[in-house]
């Protein structure tokens, strides 16, 4: 089952670097008022998907340790530097690189 829950974290972590990109593209758009800029339909199902990953990582934790969690949860940074590229057309500068880099790292060097 440790198989599994480091997929759930995975995905939880993943869930909700997409639920970043949805409130960054909500915050970029254009609203009516400044009620409508909190209360929409991307603003709504980023916070629902924010809460069902503190749901699922509470359910992995069950089969994980909570170190190896967070570790697993660091993708999470390297999800949402992809998602802006694709969605935004941000930019991979030598900084982010490095930075992806070193998660990257320290995920391969962590089980050692």
């Amino acid at each position: 089952m440790t198989a599994a829950a480091t997929g759930l974290i995975l995905l939880s972590s993943f869930l909700a670097a997409l639920s970043q990109t949805w409130l960054k593209e909500s915050a970029l758009a254009d609203h009516k008022n400044w009620l409508a800029e909190f209360l929409n339909v991307r603003v709504a199902a980023a916070y629902a998907i924010l809460t069902l990953t503190v749901l699922l990582n509470a359910w992995a934790l069950r089969w994980l340790t909570f170190k190896w969690s967070v570790v697993l949860g660091c993708t999470a940074y390297v999800f949402v530097l992809f998602l802006s590229r694709r969605r935004f057309g941000e930019t991979l500068g030598p900084a982010k690189r490095w930075g992806v880099g070193l998660i990257l790292a320290g995920l391969c060097l962590f089980p050692l």
